[in-house]
């Protein structure tokens, strides 16, 4: 039983461990000189606010699950995509198919990218609402895990039905629903979240 434990626990560091690789890689060998000029780490600024950054400029900004947290809170209804922009699975959608979903629900979201490895993504920063995870600012193997705690405001033991899920539905800054499919979460969210806006 210890060795499975020991397995799982090594398994679950080398996932955390590869995404910091993997983010910071990306950043310092795979992203144009020009993609670089796009990016804004901003975890560690305690000034700065999502919410009020303009979409019209081409900024992708890093952040932590605080400044995320904070951004939603004046919202009624907020959706967190966590978006694996390179995995083949059907599971994801791109961006542009996620607002085309959500423009009838009239539903706010933002795109967490787990990976920024090539500029393309970079180019669409000014066409939705993309963030990244701000590795430099959770320096940490668990970043991924240490942004998501920030954001629901709860450690992941307590959270373990959400801790993998692809799509988080929050109504202003409390986690109520998530899923591995927005379909799912758009019927939870037309027979019970919209009880709670009346």
């Amino acid at each position: 039983m210890r060795f499975v434990l020991c397995l799982f626990a090594l398994a679950f560091s080398l996932q955390s461990c590869i995404h910091v690789l993997s983010t910071k890689r990306g950043y310092d060998k795979l992203l144009s000189a020009s993609a670089k000029e796009h990016i804004l780490f901003a975890g560690s600024e305690a000034s700065f606010n999502l919410s009020a950054l303009s979409r019209t400029e081409k900024v992708l900004p890093l952040v932590s699950g605080k400044q995320l947290k904070d951004a939603i809170r004046g919202n009624d209804w907020t959706i967190i995509y966590n978006y694996h922009p390179y995995c083949p699975s059907d599971d994801y959608i791109s961006p542009q198919k996620l607002q085309e979903k959500l423009n009838s629900e009239q539903l706010k979201y933002w795109v967490v990218l787990r990976y920024i490895l090539d500029d393309s993504i970079v180019q669409l920063s000014d066409k939705y609402p993309l963030i990244g995870i701000d590795y430099q600012y959770y320096n940490k193997t668990r970043c991924e895990s240490l942004f998501l705690e920030d954001l629901f405001g709860k450690r992941l033991a307590e959270m373990k039905q959400h801790r993998y899920s692809l799509y988080y539905l929050f109504y202003h800054d409390q986690l109520v629903y998530s899923s591995d499919e927005l379909d799912a979460l758009l019927n939870w969210y037309q027979q019970e979240g919209k009880k709670k806006s009346i």
